[in-house]
């Protein structure tokens, strides 16, 4: 999918293929969000978004937390509460998903404290610079959050 112009609107066109641009920057902003939208870029790459030293400090915490719990098909991938995936592609595992999700992102952000993780730095990225800027999804009064782990730290 790629931008089409009609005018002055720009319009997804699910005909178009998708560009193979990577987006490298040092920063996130509008345009080159408004790129990877339209389909002219397939990522957006910020180089040392966060401090790698801290990264390892925070992923040994993480990878010996009390939310942390194994994928059933791929056992040396972890993670914090149900992923989306599990939690929404079933309706009765709906629920469990929002009930899980306070507790795997409080822990995320105590593990991170007095830091930001960068899933709530990206938030706040985008929140800056999407138009209109972004939100979260809520239901039940709560929002999910999670990270995903490997034997090669947290992702």
């Amino acid at each position: 999918m790629t931008a089409a112009t009609e005018g002055t609107t720009r319009f997804l066109d699910p005909f178009v293929s998708i560009s193979d641009h990577v987006i490298e920057t040092n920063v996130i902003c509008e345009d080159d969000l408004l790129k990877l939208a339209y389909g002219e870029a397939v990522a957006i790459v910020v180089r040392s978004y966060c401090d790698e030293k801290l990264c390892r400090s925070m992923s040994d915490k993480l990878l010996n937390g009390a939310e942390l719990k194994e994928y059933v098909s791929v056992p040396y991938l972890h993670k914090w509460g149900y992923n989306s995936y599990e939690g929404l592609s079933d309706p009765s595992r709906e629920e469990e998903y929002f009930s899980q999700a306070t507790a795997a992102m409080r822990e995320i952000r105590s593990a991170w404290a007095p830091n930001l993780s960068p899933m709530d730095r990206l938030r706040l990225d985008l929140q800056e610079a999407w138009p209109g800027g972004a939100t979260m999804r809520f239901s039940h009064q709560e929002f999910a959050d999670g990270g995903r782990g490997h034997s090669g730290g947290v992702a």
